[in-house]
Parts: C-alpha cells; structure tokens; sequence
C-alpha cells in the first residue's frame, strides 16, 4: 500500500497561512490605532478653538502620539492645524 504525497499537505499551508495573518491583523490593528488618533486630534482641536477668542484670526495647533503596533514604526504622530476665522 502506497501512501500519497497530498497527506499532510493541508497542515502545512496552514502553517504557512500563519504568519501572514498575524502581519494582516497588525496591520489593521494599527490602522484602526490611527483613525484613532485622528479622531482624538480632529476633537482636541476643535475644543482648543472653541477657546480660542480674541482676534478675528486664530491659528489652533495640536499632535495626538499614536501608539505603533506594527515593528519599525517608532514616534507615530498625527498633526493637526486649524485656523478659526471671527467676524
């Protein structure tokens, strides 16, 4: 009786399948950390405007640190600028 050479062969392929599924999740755990970020900035800045009075022009700056997941991303900052414009 001979065996065939496809036995096993499906337990490798998921051996092989995992580490590109771990690349994928962190990849899309740090994209999520990102639009994260920047919806914390975008939310920071608009409360420093609605603060913000005194002159008809004020210049609203903020950075959000964005925690990196991914190896090799080291210092992930978003940068947020605004300018509120009074009558």
């Amino acid at each position: 009786m001979t065996r065939s050479r496809q036995v096993g062969q499906a337990s490798v392929e998921a051996i092989a399948a995992v580490p590109l599924i771990v690349v994928a999740v962190l990849l899309a755990w740090q994209l999520a950390a990102l639009v994260r970020g920047a919806i914390v900035a975008q939310e920071r800045l608009r409360v420093d405007a609605a603060a913000a009075t005194g002159r008809s022009e004020v210049t609203v700056t903020s950075t959000v640190t964005v925690p990196a997941l991914v190896p090799g991303l080291a210092r992930l900052r978003i940068p947020v600028r605004g300018v509120v414009l009074a009558p």
